[in-house]
C-alpha cells in the first residue's frame, strides 16, 4: 500500500461541507443554505475521515473486491459505524445488510473472435490486443454478424434536437459509436448521461441495431489507456452485473447481441479504405461535427464466456424523519464500498487499495451521516442547519463498482431497498484530478 497523500484531507473537508450544504437544502426544501452552515467547520472531523480511509484502504482488506473477505470486513465496519451513530437498519430484517446477487463474467479469448469482412477479404482481430467484449453476462455464448454503420456519438436527444441516427438505417446492423463521448454543446449533466455506454446501447437498440462497436478518441485514450481498459473489463466496472431476478441480468440490453470495444489497431482496421478516415472522424468529433455513414464492411463476432455467481451485500442505514408530511420521503446518500481487490502487480504491489476509489467517498458518507445525526438530536443550530431531519435520510454503502452507477434508480430505489418516496439521491465518488479531489455524482441522476 502506498502512503496516502495528506493534502487529500483538506480537499475532503471542503467536499464534505459542499455535500452537507447540498443535503441540507434538499432536506429542508429551502434555498439558499443559511450562512450558518459554515459553522460546520468545527463539527466535521478531518481526522475521522482520515481514520475511515486508512482502515478501508488498508492492505488487510485486500482491495475490498466485491463479494470477497475484504469487502465483507468493510461492510461490517460501515455497519458498526451506522449502529454507533444511531441509524436504524434500512433492511427489513434489521441486519443493515441487503443481500445482492451478482454475476461475474470472464470471456474466453481463445474461443472468441471478431472478423472484419470487405469485398471477399477477411481480417480477424486478436482478443485483448485489438478488441475486448463488454456485457457478456446474459449468455455464455453468443454473437452477431451484420453490416456496420458509424453513428458518431450514438446519441438521440430530442430535447436538444440532436440525432446521430438521422439519415442512416441501422436496423439489423451493428452501430459503431465513439465511446464515452457526447456532444460538448450539451449541458454537463445531460452530456454525462448520454456518454454512458448503457445509454448508447439502449439508443442503438431503439433504432433497431443488433450489435454495437465502441471506439475511443485520442483524448479518451490519454485518460484511459488500453491497458487500463483491459484491467477494468477483467476485474473492474464491466466484470459484474446485478441479477435483479433469478437468471435475469439487470441493465443489459438483450437486443444488443454483442458489444465490442476496439483498441486503436482494431479501429484502424475497421475504417481502413472507407471514404471517411479514422483521423477524419476524430478531427470532426473534436470540432463537434460528427457525421454518420454506412461502412462497406461486415463484422462477425462470436464469444464464449464463463459465468460465476457472486454474493455480496449493500449496507443500509436510515435516519428517521420528523415532519409528518415528509417523513416518508427520502434523501439518500450512497457511496460504492468495493474496489478492484488483488490484480496485476504495479511496482511490486498487487493490492488495489482504492483509497480514492472509493474509500474516500465512503468516508465522506460516514461523516455526513454523523453530521446529520448530530443535527437531528438537537444540535441543529450548532451544525448550521434548520430542521435537517424533516425528511428521512438514507445512507448506503453499496457493492459492485459497475452497479453503483445505477444506485439512485436501483440499489436505493423501491424495488431493491423497498424505499418509497425517494426525493433526492446523492452519490459520493472521489477522483484525484490535476491535484484536486473531485467528488462527483451529487444530486439526483437522470433516469432516477
Amino acid at each position: 500500500m502506498r502512503p496516502m497523500r495528506y493534502g487529500i484531507l483538506t480537499a475532503l473537508l471542503i467536499a464534505v461541507l459542499a455535500i452537507v450544504s447540498h443535503i441540507s437544502v434538499l432536506a429542508q426544501n429551502e434555498a439558499p443554505v443559511d450562512p450558518g452552515v459554515q459553522t460546520a467547520l468545527h463539527i466535521i472531523r478531518p481526522e475521522a475521515i482520515r481514520a475511515h480511509v486508512e482502515f478501508l484502504a488498508d492492505d488487510a482488506l485486500e482491495g475490498r473486491h466485491t463479494g470477497s473477505r475484504g469487502y465483507d470486513l468493510a461492510a461490517r465496519y460501515v455497519r458498526a459505524q451506522f449502529t454507533a451513530l444511531g441509524l436504524k437498519s434500512g433492511v427489513k430484517d434489521g441486519s443493515y445488510f441487503q443481500p445482492v446477487t451478482l454475476r461475474q463474467t470472464e470471456v474466453d479469448g481463445g474461443e472468441t473472435s471478431l472478423v472484419i469482412a470487405c469485398n471477399g477479404q477477411e481480417r480477424p482481430l486478436a482478443y485483448n490486443k485489438d478488441f475486448v467484449l463488454l456485457d457478456t453476462h446474459a449468455h455464455n455464448t453468443g454473437g452477431v454478424s451484420a453490416p456496420v454503420v458509424f453513428v458518431g456519438y450514438g446519441v438521440t436527444a430530442p430535447e436538444f434536437h440532436y440525432d446521430d441516427y438521422a439519415g442512416v438505417d441501422v436496423k439489423d446492423k451493428i452501430a459503431a459509436v465513439l465511446s464515452f463521448e457526447a456532444p460538448a454543446s450539451f449541458p454537463a449533466t445531460e452530456r454525462a448521461y448520454y456518454m454512458d455506454g448503457e445509454v448508447k446501447c439502449e439508443i442503438a437498440h431503439e433504432h433497431g441495431a443488433i450489435g454495437i462497436i465502441e471506439i475511443s478518441t485520442p483524448e479518451l485514450e490519454q485518460k484511459f489507456p488500453w491497458e487500463f481498459q483491459l484491467r477494468e473489463v477483467k476485474i473492474g466496472f464491466n466484470s459484474m452485473h446485478w441479477l435483479d431476478a433469478p437468471d435475469h441480468v439487470f441493465n443489459v440490453v438483450e437486443g444488443i447481441k454483442a458489444d465490442a470495444l476496439l483498441n486503436r489497431s482494431g479501429a484502424e482496421a475497421l475504417f481502413s479504405g472507407e471514404a471517411v478516415t479514422l483521423p477524419g472522424i476524430f478531427a470532426a468529433a473534436k470540432a463537434g461535427k460528427t457525421s454518420s455513414f454506412a461502412l462497406n464492411k461486415t463484422v462477425s463476432i462470436r464469444y464464449v464466456a464463463r459465468h460465476t455467481p457472486v454474493n455480496s451485500v449493500n449496507v443500509v442505514g436510515v435516519l428517521p424523519g420528523s415532519d409528518p408530511a415528509r417523513r416518508n420521503e427520502y434523501v439518500v446518500f450512497t457511496a460504492h464500498l468495493d474496489h478492484l481487490g488483488i490484480g496485476p502487480s504495479v511496482d511490486g504491489d498487487s493490492i488495489y487499495n482504492g483509497a480514492l476509489d472509493n474509500a474516500a467517498g465512503s468516508s465522506v458518507m460516514l461523516e455526513v451521516a454523523r453530521f446529520l445525526c448530530r443535527a437531528a438530536v438537537g444540535a441543529s443550530t450548532e451544525c448550521g442547519l434548520r430542521r435537517a431531519d424533516r425528511r428521512r435520510a438514507g445512507f448506503a454503502g453499496i457493492t459492485s463498482v459497475r452497479e453503483s452507477t445505477s444506485a439512485a434508480r436501483s440499489d436505493c430505489g423501491e424495488h431493491q431497498c423497498g424505499w418509497r418516496g425517494l426525493y433526492r439521491s446523492c452519490q459520493g465518488r472521489c477522483r484525484l484530478r490535476r491535484g484536486a479531489l473531485v467528488i462527483g455524482g451529487t444530486g439526483t441522476a437522470r433516469g432516477a
